[in-house]
């Protein structure tokens, strides 16, 4: 059995993970996430940095740097994160 096509869940992820970010309160990013070592803007940052490094790779480009995500403002993150999945979204999936 092939393995199935996991780009466009990637993407549909993306999307609720910007609407999730879109509904987190700016009094509770200093919290802790459920992952060791990151609170909720380490968190959110981190997921930024995956959806535009899997954005490149997607395209053939060289992803950029990883390790230190680069901090996102709460507001701009859901539209990063729609963003990123944008740049694929024609490529990999008819929706």
């Amino acid at each position: 059995m092939a393995d199935p096509d996991r780009r466009c869940p990637l993407l549909e992820a993306y999307e609720n993970a910007a609407v999730i970010v879109s509904g987190t309160p700016a009094d509770q990013v200093t919290l802790r996430s459920p992952c060791p070592g990151y609170d909720v803007t380490g968190l959110i940052d981190h997921i930024v940095e995956a959806a535009h490094r899997a954005a490149a790779l997607g395209g053939g480009q060289t992803p950029p740097a990883g390790g230190d995500s680069p901090q996102v403002e709460l507001a701009d993150a859901p539209a990063q994160l729609r963003r990123a999945a944008g740049r694929r979204r024609t490529l990999w999936c008819r929706w």
